[in-house]
């Protein structure tokens, strides 16, 4: 949905943990492709420890080998107000006679 919202963005997804590509792999796949600049877009519910501890510290890691490479890390998904708009909607469409 992205490619056609965003046509020409380059968008990776990524992971923190048991499944692949991790973060460091799609970061530099970007870069690699052209990438000035990298944004983060945790899809997560809540800022819990992996937001909190486990990707600063990944990014800051990967900062350091690309210093010229801007990361920016949005907040996770359940905390945006039109995130958590659609989600009441579909709830409540899911609960109609």
């Amino acid at each position: 949905m992205l490619h056609e919202r965003m046509p020409g963005s380059m968008v990776e997804p990524a992971y923190l943990e048991h499944m692949a590509p991790d973060f460091e792999t799609a970061a530099g796949d970007l870069i690699a492709r052209g990438a000035t600049a990298i944004s983060i877009v945790p899809v997560f519910i809540a800022n819990g420890g992996h937001l909190r501890e486990d990707l600063p510290r990944r990014v800051a890691a990967f900062s350091a080998i690309h210093p010229g490479v801007p990361v920016r890390i949005a907040p996770p998904i359940g905390e945006v107000d039109t995130i958590l708009g659609a989600i009441s909607c579909w709830i409540e469409e899911l609960h109609r006679p």
